[in-house]
């Protein structure tokens, strides 16, 4: 024998792009998801949704005006998991803040990883009627990796 010993453990410096739960994703570190960006902020995210962005009411405070904003946004992604659901499993999509380009952005997360995989996107069919539904809602740009704000 010439002393060669077989590799029979995997570097652990090499991540293998493992799929993790979108929901608890935030808890690994590097981690991505891909998804659909929404905006950089409540309001921009709001003013690209349709129905449009609630106009405020004579006589309403602030908080009010807040409050009513924020349940319209909670109300309108949960529409739009529910377009998506009709064809990839809604428990597995959630809103995430993530990185991209230099900028923090509000993403409809559809996949997370411990890197980008592109194995587990949707594709086909699925990842069409994700963008249409989407575009239905407001949001013209595609799905792509992001990764998690830490």
């Amino acid at each position: 024998m010439n002393g060669f010993i077989p590799q029979l453990v995997k570097d652990t410096t090499e991540s293998d792009g493992r799929l993790i739960d979108s929901r608890t994703a935030h808890l690994v570190y590097g981690a991505a998801v891909f998804g659909f960006p929404l905006g950089r902020t409540d309001e921009e995210v709001a003013s690209k949704m349709v129905p449009p962005f609630p106009i405020p009411k004579l006589f309403e405070t602030p908080e009010e005006l807040k409050e009513r904003r924020t349940e319209f946004l909670k109300e309108r992604i949960e529409y739009l998991k529910e377009e998506c659901a009709v064809v990839w499993p809604k428990d597995k999509m959630c809103t995430k803040i993530c990185h991209w380009d230099r900028r923090t952005m509000m993403v409809l997360a559809v996949v997370s990883c411990t890197e980008p995989n592109d194995e587990y996107i949707p594709r086909g069919f699925i990842q069409q009627h994700m963008v249409s539904a989407m575009r239905d809602g407001g949001f013209e740009d595609p799905p792509r990796w992001f990764y998690l704000r830490y």
